[in-house]
């Protein structure tokens, strides 16, 4: 009996390590590895892989995309585990596809065949041209929990959970793939990195997928994976370099995403770097100190008299060392770094709204017309 199942392709076949069974010719493993629908014509086609034995902890891991909208006549079906692959098998099952824009990942309950909905994920998330998904779902003691990236990337996040234990234990053990699809469509499924079992023995500490300033005092860490949490709210875990030192709160979301929140502003486009030291994930894998660099990037209002036309060039005729355009000079004559969109000039009846452009402190720019006409 197999405790685990893990196929990521890359041996080219799918007549070992695992085997798989019902429409294999329907199938091949493309150069990228992965498993794509190959079908003669329009149709249906299963697929089915050997017996996996339920864990006390199960985690189902992978990666489909249909390289195409899905609809209610090109989905496809994940059948997560089933007591056996007839069409009155008992089990749960994934779907994806149906007509309109709310297509979602629905998880399914089959009963002798019978389908009932449990529940849906993200609405519209699958409704994309391609729509591709890298999923972790994790059942313990009938809780379900699903985490998605619709990216196909890295980033998971908890996405939803639901709660149904009707179907457990050694019975359930087949997994596959069902594909309803036209003849546009017939090459266009792809699955990847298929892996069933418990968890799985960890030894590679958790990565930093993605920071995000939410504001000058509030940084996002999104992580690959679910984090310890005593090591992810540690304050002097983390630290930002030019005088903004440890955050004063390191709160731990969705399992994977750290909000730090620090007492002192980052002043706007000014270079810092963070570091990030001993977060540790669910296996107690730590990592090696990890600098970030960023950059706050938010201008600040502006004020009164903060800009001044500095000089009007109204008739650059004869020319003298500057050619023959007309223009405005314009000084920013604050500290603070302004956006030009945020002031209009007014010439006659006509109101100008300005580009959107940083100026630094103390620093000048020039207005003109794009084909060196009169001022903007």
């Amino acid at each position: 009996m197999f405790c685990q199942l893990q196929d990521n392709f890359s041996d080219g076949n799918l007549s070992s390590n695992p085997a798989w069974i019902g429409d294999v010719s329907h199938f091949v493993v493309n150069a990228n590895q992965e498993l794509q629908l190959m079908a003669p014509a329009a149709g249906v086609s299963k697929l089915f892989t050997q017996p996996v034995e339920e864990q006390d902890t199960t985690y189902w891991k992978g990666k489909i995309k249909m390289d195409f909208a899905p609809s209610a006549t090109n989905f496809v079906r994940y059948y997560l585990q089933l007591n056996d692959t007839s069409s009155t098998a008992s089990g749960y099952y994934l779907e994806i596809g149906e007509n309109g824009t709310n297509d979602a990942i629905k998880f399914y309950r089959l009963d002798l065949g019978i389908p009932k909905l449990i529940g849906s994920c993200k609405t519209g998330a699958m409704a994309n041209q391609p729509a591709i998904v890298n999923y972790e779902i994790k059942k313990v003691n009938g809780n379900w929990e699903f985490y998605t990236d619709y990216s196909g990337g890295i980033n998971l996040t908890k996405d939803s959970s639901f709660v149904d234990n009707q179907y457990f234990g050694s019975d359930f053990k087949w997994t596959g793939f069902y594909c309803l699809y036209t003849d546009t469509r017939k090459d266009k499924f792809y699955f990847d990195d298929i892996y069933i079992g418990g968890p799985i023995n960890d030894k590679i500490p958790p990565q930093i997928a993605d920071l995000q300033l939410i504001d000058n005092k509030t940084i996002k860490l999104i992580f690959d994976e679910p984090l310890n949490t005593i090591t992810a709210s540690n304050i002097l875990n983390f630290q930002v370099d030019k005088g903004i030192g440890n955050p004063i709160t390191a709160n731990l979301f969705f399992e994977k995403e750290i909000t730090l929140t620090f007492a002192n502003p980052f002043q706007s486009f000014t270079d810092f770097n963070i570091t990030i030291n001993n977060v540790s994930d669910l296996k107690g894998n730590a990592m090696i100190p990890k600098v970030l660099a960023f950059k706050y990037q938010i201008a600040d209002s502006v004020k009164p008299f903060d800009f001044v036309i500095n000089e009007i060039m109204a008739d650059p005729t004869p020319v003298v060392g500057l050619p023959e355009v007309e223009y405005l000079e314009l000084y920013n004559r604050s500290d603070k770094y302004l956006n030009l969109n945020n002031i209009n000039i007014v010439k006659g009846t006509t109101n100008y709204k300005l580009p959107n452009q940083i100026v630094a402190p103390k620093s000048y720019t020039i207005l003109c017309d794009d084909g060196g006409g009169e001022p903007v």
